[in-house]
């Protein structure tokens, strides 16, 4: 990164703090009030934080009830035969 676009990013940075600081003053005005809590401002460059973060793993997501919690708990089950050997091995 040259020296310009580190101070750019620095910068943008900086304001996104402080955009944020002023956020956390607003809630704890509002939370001494006893006022309901407001919701954030919606950032400036939404997609510089998107661009930010980890690119998503490719491949196919399997679908799943995610109100059916035995559904989810059953995509990490194992054989329960398989479980005993497994462990003998590891001993």
């Amino acid at each position: 990164m040259s020296p310009p676009d580190r101070l750019a990013e620095l910068r943008r940075q900086r304001a996104l703090l402080q955009q944020h600081s002023d956020w956390l003053d607003s809630e704890i005005a509002a939370a001494q009030a006893g006022a309901p809590p407001v919701a954030p401002p919606p950032s400036a460059t939404p997609s510089a934080v998107v661009s930010a973060l980890p690119a998503p793993m490719p491949g196919p997501v399997p679908a799943l009830d995610a109100t059916d919690p035995d559904a989810i708990l059953s995509q990490y089950r194992s054989d329960e035969s398989r479980l005993k050997t497994d462990v003998r091995k590891g001993c």
